[in-house]
């Protein structure tokens, strides 16, 4: 934890850290080439395994027992707000947030950094740890939860109101989750995009709801979302 909060330290983590991004992109690149240039079916032969996952990163970088190690570890050190906003990340962000995580323990991981408090200054800091959380919890819980995960969506998200019911600071973070939109290319905003949206929310609210499966106390916090999102959009 001192190494870590060391001045000297934090300027080495931050070269590092631009240096990761850099070699992100390189390689991300690299590999779009590649494709390109074979024009092959990476998802279809056998043959060039190697290259789909170079493509979606699936390297030692990426491998799910180290990434839940370091998560847990900058978590149990309560230093995650020392990771960087996404915006001044050297990488781009797609390197960043994709693939999409599906590993139950690292989703799991994420929620336990909620609900304990180690994200908060990472939150009030727009540390990319934070948007990490929100996009793929986003994702995990709205998008894509399925089958034998639809057990795990819904305890995660018992906690998650829980946590909101104990927490009142915690009341942003919750309503960013429901309201996350991974950023378009185009600025534009207009009135159907608004109500695209709106609707996004309202489908959100319903899994929220469905979640609770019938627990009266957090169906009540759910209705109090509600409330804030009519407030927040509106």
């Amino acid at each position: 934890m001192d190494v870590i909060e060391d001045e000297k330290s934090k300027d080495v983590y931050e070269a590092l850290q631009d240096l990761y991004g850099n070699i992100l992109d390189k390689e991300r690149h690299t590999s779009a080439k590649m494709t390109c240039e074979k024009n092959v079916n990476l998802s279809l032969e056998p043959r060039n395994e190697k290259y789909l996952e170079f493509l979606r990163f699936q390297s030692d970088i990426h491998d799910t027992p180290v990434r839940l190690a370091a998560w847990k570890a900058l978590t149990n050190a309560r230093v995650l707000e020392l990771l960087p906003p996404l915006e001044s990340c050297f990488g781009e962000a797609e390197g960043y947030l994709q693939p999409i995580e599906d590993n139950a323990e690292i989703i799991e991981a994420y929620v336990k950094s909620w609900t304990s408090g180690a994200l908060d200054r990472a939150a009030s800091r727009g540390s990319i740890a934070y948007v990490l959380v929100l996009h793929h919890l986003s994702h995990f819980i709205f998008h894509s939860s399925t089958g034998d995960k639809l057990l795990l969506r819904n305890k995660l998200v018992r906690s998650l109101l829980r946590d909101f019911s104990l927490k009142q600071h915690h009341e942003a973070m919750l309503l960013n989750l429901i309201q996350y939109e991974e950023k378009a290319s185009s600025q534009t905003i207009n009135l159907k995009d608004d109500l695209q949206l709106y609707s996004n929310i309202n489908k959100r609210l319903d899994v929220l709801t469905e979640a609770c499966e019938q627990n009266s106390s957090l169906l009540n916090e759910v209705k109090k979302l509600k409330s804030l999102v009519q407030n927040t959009v509106s």
